[in-house]
């Protein structure tokens, strides 16, 4: 293998990485499912979800490490559906 070859193989390594941490930790998108938020979130909208909002928290397990607020007023908050286990908003 070259230089050339291998750089790149390297490169898109560490991005595939970065964006698996991403997904993990930081944001997510979701579809929205159902009718219940119109009219502010029509069915089948994406939202971008922050997952840092509230705290940090654990990635399989969704317990918190750290917490910094309390969902408030107007918040949108994405749950898992406890029928098949896909989130919710």
């Amino acid at each position: 293998m070259n230089v050339t070859t291998r750089r790149f193989i390297l490169i898109l390594a560490v991005n595939a990485l970065l964006l698996l941490m991403t997904r993990l930790f930081l944001f997510d998108i979701i579809v929205v499912r159902g009718r219940s938020m119109e009219p502010s979130l029509g069915e089948g909208a994406p939202v971008l979800i922050n997952k840092t909002a509230f705290g940090l928290t654990e990635p399989f397990s969704g317990a918190y490490l750290l917490r910094w607020r309390e969902p408030a007023r107007g918040d949108v908050v994405v749950f898992r559906s406890p029928l098949d286990g896909l989130p919710t908003v």
